[in-house]
């Protein structure tokens, strides 16, 4: 089990968050319920308080994730402010090995892949992310006070709520774009009919 805390640290007006890989831990049983013992013994041992911990991040095993007698579960059970963040980087990869080799399944996920309506996705999500890294990046900056990472956040979301439209639009130009050089085939959209998913996910007229 890799051990990783995220902590805050306030030095008179100045917050920060900050991250620190602390050790790995071999794991003596695999059971929840032996797990969940041992990481509250790592808390002891380590001198943390887990009454303090506000979050909680593993992969999406059943051990681990369960909601009725998951690691998580068990530990919010002694910590209610525990929140359970599940690691969608991981379920991904899994995803990706697990679909390689299942040979009778990946011409149906290629197919799949290889459509104008999810290149369509993915460059919104290009797009929206690249936005979402700079905020990221930015409040994680030594010496940004609280109000200033507020102040990011909010604009990030504006942006976002304000220019949805306008994102959706350049995303599906940029897949035309692409699936022309890759060959993928796209339909002719007329206005208003045979609209791409995404493009209800914002109102054109969105409320100020």
């Amino acid at each position: 089990l890799c051990q990783v805390v995220r902590y805050v640290k306030i030095h008179k007006k100045e917050v920060d968050v900050e991250e620190a890989f602390l050790n790995f831990v071999i794991l003596e049983e695999k059971t929840a319920e032996g797990i969940a013992s041992q990481i509250l013994d790592k808390f002891i041992h380590d001198a943390l308080d887990f009454g303090n911990c506000v979050s909680q991040g593993y992969g999406n095993a059943a051990t681990m994730a369960g909601h009725r007698n998951g690691v998580q579960e068990r530990l919010r059970d002694l910590n209610s402010k525990a929140t359970f963040i599940g690691c969608v980087n991981y379920t991904l990869n899994l995803v990706g090995v697990h679909s390689s080799k299942s040979n009778g399944e990946v011409g149906i996920s290629k197919s799949a892949l290889y459509t104008f309506t999810f290149v369509c996705y993915l460059r919104l999500w290009s797009g929206v992310l690249s936005e979402l890294n700079d905020a990221q990046q930015h409040i994680q900056k030594k010496g940004i006070s609280l109000g200033e990472v507020v102040f990011k956040l909010e604009a990030v979301k504006a942006l976002v709520l304000s220019s949805g439209q306008e994102l959706v639009q350049q995303a599906i130009i940029a897949a035309e774009d692409t699936c022309e050089e890759y060959g993928i085939p796209t339909k002719r959209r007329v206005r208003n009919e045979n609209k791409c998913p995404m493009e209800s996910m914002w109102p054109m007229n969105p409320s100020p």
